[in-house]
């Protein structure tokens, strides 16, 4: 019933936020433009799709939401707070005005020196969440957000490693990431060795394809045996 009220339009609330959009629909979770009356503004919402979750994936995912909240740097999206309501947990966002960088890539004609500033940002801001102890594990052009000055903002910080939510992300085989932009280590399952390095890949990877138009590979061939095309670093 909470699911079939917001498709049908009628957003209602949660908690003290009354949800006015969806705005995206993830593997774990949906995001919704949502106003704070407490604070009187506008927030993005991430809502986790299960109902009731256990008390372990709640941890895990208030865990992982401090260790978002604790990342300030001006190319990172804000952890605002986070919660629990109507059996769903949720966590508040600062809202970004502005398009994911894929749709700012077709809609503009960016010139390599537009693309250094705005991949040298991007490398800032992942290098600031490292030395925090934060991994993004999914990066891609949908997490990249790029505002009205042009200044990119990356989003999902901490939380992108919840699409395994009933298991331990350490453990050998869990695939975590979106397909094309994972690292070799990602994409063979290889959870344990996913490190700065991973994200790092993955920010080239994007890199590449904004100044090429194209991917660096085909995205078929990243799930083959590690004896073929991919081995872990």
């Amino acid at each position: 019933e909470w699911a079939a009220m917001w498709s049908r339009g009628s957003l209602g609330s949660l908690g003290r936020f009354q949800l006015r959009e969806r705005l995206g629909d993830g593997g774990f979770g949906q995001v919704y433009m949502a106003f704070d009356p407490r604070l009187d503004r506008d927030v993005a919402i991430k809502v986790l799709k299960q109902l009731n979750p256990s008390a372990r994936v709640m941890e895990r995912f208030y865990r992982e939401a401090r260790s978002a909240a604790r990342l300030d740097h001006p190319n990172i999206v804000a952890v605002y707070d986070s919660g629990f309501d109507d059996g769903r947990c949720w966590v508040a966002f600062h809202l970004v005005s502005g398009r994911p960088l894929n749709w700012y890539r077709d809609q503009h004609r960016l010139d390599p020196p537009t693309v250094a500033k705005i991949f040298r940002d991007l490398a800032d801001a992942v290098d600031h969440a490292h030395h925090q102890g934060v991994l993004h594990r999914d990066i891609k052009p949908a997490n990249i957000m790029i505002d009205h000055h042009g200044r990119p903002r990356l989003i999902d910080f901490g939380l992108a490693r919840r699409s395994d939510l009933e298991s331990s992300l350490t453990h050998d085989g869990a695939v975590v990431g979106t397909p094309a932009y994972m690292s070799p280590e990602q994409a063979l399952g290889f959870s344990n060795q996913i490190d700065e390095r991973s994200d790092v890949f993955s920010l080239g990877v994007i890199l590449f394809e904004t100044l090429a138009g194209q991917r660096p590979y085909a995205s078929q061939n990243l799930l083959t045996p590690p004896s073929q095309e991919l081995s872990p670093r």
